[in-house]
């Protein structure tokens, strides 16, 4: 029998729900000329990366021709990226489920709903990040449910789709693989060395690390990139709606070697790593949310031992700066991985095994990143900076800042009676 939410709860819903959907019309636009020409590349001229989803929806895309194919574009980008705002809410209620809505667990939501992330998450409606974070969630279903090796075969596909989810989406999925087995350890009273049992866990994970590997080596040796260019661009020039610089950037993007990115993104790195807005924007948000994951893991027997892993693979994305210059695109990745993190590290322990935080500390904590992220200015692509001025933002705020103020006070009075 499922449980039903309280009158309370269904505000705080409410107040969540609203501070996504304001976030991301922060942001929000169609598609630009280079995500929908990502989505006109397929497999008809050679093995390219990224090409997968293009082949796979060439038949709905190419249905029409003209005005009518970028509508199609548009169409599937804003299905996708639904199901991903969906799955985001499902994860926020999953997470605050198991802590039983704790006050300090509301707050911590409210501030990655408020965060860059999901600023610049709308503003990439039809570039391939969503469906790679859904795909990511469905291998940890699968791998919760003892099904690694499809988990690991779901992986290998979003690989195909585009190679960031070797760092984005498969630590996540490693780390949730290592949480069941320390789970399954610890109840199978297992007193012995960790790393014996553990190192069966990634097993089935080989898998997309091959296919990557074969990508790479594919991409940097085999591939007839100045053939294969020319012929894209004569492919996208027959669409009027892709504009003349992309017709040439975007083939030559999806051609040129691994190494050549390497090459000039090498040298940027640390000022990219470094850079002290992002710094700012990013490292408050994802502290809460490794703190509220961390709490719960150092209570346990082994999973302590985990925390470094979950820190790591929170900062993992943020390699990508040598290859790609993205900056504040990548910035944003480590909040999605964490989030994904904290809803899998619930998902595998009791709910009488959760620590719930009672700091008044974090809490306020939390309030200020909130209202920073409110009024901090997320920069996006195409150089480009999200929309509303302070004032409007505080308006288009208001409820879920009154729902915050409901929440915080109602878990006050509790707690003084308590008392």
């Amino acid at each position: 029998m499922k449980r039903k939410f309280s009158p309370g709860r269904k505000w705080t819903l409410f107040g969540l729900s609203w501070a996504l959907i304001i976030t991301m019309c922060r942001a929000v636009r169609w598609p630009n000329d280079w995500a929908e020409a990502q989505w006109l590349i397929n497999y008809d001229y050679g093995l390219i990366k990224r090409a997968l989803l293009g082949a796979v929806f060439e038949p709905l895309i190419m249905v029409g021709a003209g005005q009518s194919t970028e509508t199609v574009i548009r169409l599937i980008s804003t299905a996708f990226m639904g199901g991903f705002y969906a799955v985001l809410l499902w994860m926020i209620i999953r997470i605050l489920r198991k802590s039983n809505f704790n006050l300090n667990s509301i707050l911590a939501v409210f501030a990655f709903l408020t965060s860059s992330y999901v600023v610049m998450s709308a503003h990439l409606i039809g570039y391939f990040d969503n469906v790679l974070v859904l795909l990511t969630v469905l291998a940890c279903i699968l791998v919760l449910k003892g099904k690694s090796w499809v988990a690991a075969a779901v992986l290998s596909v979003g690989v195909m789709i585009h190679e960031t989810i070797f760092l984005v989406g498969l630590p996540s999925v490693l780390f949730l693989a290592f949480l069941v087995k320390t789970r399954e350890l610890k109840d199978a009273a297992y007193s012995g060395p960790l790393y014996r049992p553990l190192t069966r866990a990634p097993a089935p994970f080989i898998l997309p690390l091959f296919i990557f590997v074969f990508l790479f080596i594919y991409q940097n040796l085999c591939l007839e990139s100045e053939s294969i260019r020319s012929q894209l661009t004569m492919h996208l020039s027959q669409f009027e709606f892709i504009g003349p610089v992309y017709r040439t950037l975007v083939p030559g993007d999806l051609t040129n070697p691994f190494t050549e990115y390497f090459n000039d993104g090498a040298p940027k790195f640390l000022s990219r790593v470094f850079d002290l807005g992002h710094v700012l924007r990013i490292l408050p948000t994802l502290a809460v949310l490794l703190i509220l994951a961390g709490k719960t893991l150092r209570r346990m027997k082994y999973f302590g031992k985990l925390f470094p892993a979950l820190v790591s693979i929170s900062l993992l994305p943020l390699m990508l700066h040598l290859i790609a210059a993205d900056t504040s695109r990548i910035w944003t990745y480590p909040l999605i991985v964490a989030i994904v993190a904290l809803w899998g590290l619930y998902e595998t322990i009791p709910e009488g095994e959760i620590v719930r935080l009672e700091s008044s500390l974090f809490g306020i904590c939390c309030l200020m990143i909130i209202m920073a992220n409110i009024f901090s200015m997320t920069p996006l692509m195409d150089e480009l900076v999200d929309r509303y001025n302070f004032k409007i933002r505080l308006i288009y705020y208001l409820p879920m800042l009154a729902v915050i103020a409901a929440v915080f006070s109602r878990n006050t009075g509790v707690t003084a009676n308590r008392s």
